[in-house]
């Protein structure tokens, strides 16, 4: 039987500040000591995700302490829009978010940003047409159903709160 080398994962370091605010995302990339990473700003409603040369990864929009929105703009290596793309956030309940300010955990990167649970998000890709203005080309509605437990906290399967 022939062996097999285990790779181990380059650790990712996430900066809160005080309770609530998500800094920082560095992870160190393999096999060379480079790290890449995400440097968040927050002003009103809006968090600007910015990578290690500056330049705006993501766009976060709030709206009542919930996230509504993520826009992400792809461009070529000379700085030219050629596509983006949007995520909806939608159904939101009134119950307590247990993932609030928990972006570490796999899976809840998203949900993390919101103060109540979302049940539906949208998935919307533009492209740039000849004309250089965006245009929808693919949509992808996903929905999730879950129920709540004795002290309404949303059941979200293996991250139940028990």
């Amino acid at each position: 039987m022939e062996s097999q080398e285990l790779f181990e994962m380059p650790p990712i370091i996430f900066t809160i500040e005080g309770a609530s605010e998500l800094k920082s995302i560095v992870k160190e990339a393999a096999p060379l000591p480079v790290y890449e990473g995400f440097y968040y700003t927050y002003e009103g409603h809006q968090i600007t995700a910015r990578d290690t040369d500056g330049n705006i990864s993501r766009t976060f929009f709030m709206e009542n302490d919930n996230l509504r929105k993520v826009v992400t703009n792809h461009f070529t290596l000379d700085g030219r829009l050629i596509s983006r793309s949007e995520i909806l956030f939608e159904n939101y309940d009134h119950q307590p978010n247990p993932f609030r300010h928990l972006f570490y955990v796999e899976g809840a990167f998203h949900r993390a940003f919101s103060k109540n649970n979302y049940s539906q998000c949208i998935m919307n890709e533009y492209q740039v047409n000849a004309e250089g203005a965006l245009t929808l080309y693919h949509t992808k509605t996903q929905s999730s159903e879950f129920g709540y437990n004795a002290q309404s906290w949303p059941a979200f399967g293996a991250y139940e709160n028990r």
